[in-house]
């Protein structure tokens, strides 16, 4: 049996607010309470996925609004490689976590 999720990423982000879901790790556990949330909304709504905080509707002045930002913040910070990223990514609070799910 084909699943039928919300027909636009608009309509799920509004089921995801509805719920209060404010996180991905909460989205992954709760997302089931609105039958027409997929598990994977970033491959579901692929063309017009942005990133996780974009998509809970959380604020995305927290992040550089570009990848090409963030990377230039990292290279200022001599970080070389994504586990001395994954040390240091607190250095800067406006670094993403996850920089190629979070940022544009």
């Amino acid at each position: 049996m084909k699943k039928c999720f919300y027909a636009s990423l608009a309509a799920a982000q509004l089921a995801a607010k509805a719920l209060g879901i404010t996180s991905q790790v909460e989205y992954q556990q709760r997302h089931l309470e609105s039958l027409g949330l997929p598990s994977a909304p970033n491959k579901t709504y692929s063309a017009d996925w942005q990133f996780w905080d974009h998509f809970l509707g959380n604020d995305e002045k927290n992040v550089y609004p570009s990848f090409t930002e963030a990377q230039q913040v990292a290279q200022t910070l001599d970080i070389t490689a994504v586990p001395e990223y994954q040390k240091r990514d607190h250095e800067d609070l406006r670094l993403p976590k996850s920089p190629g799910i979070n940022v544009e």
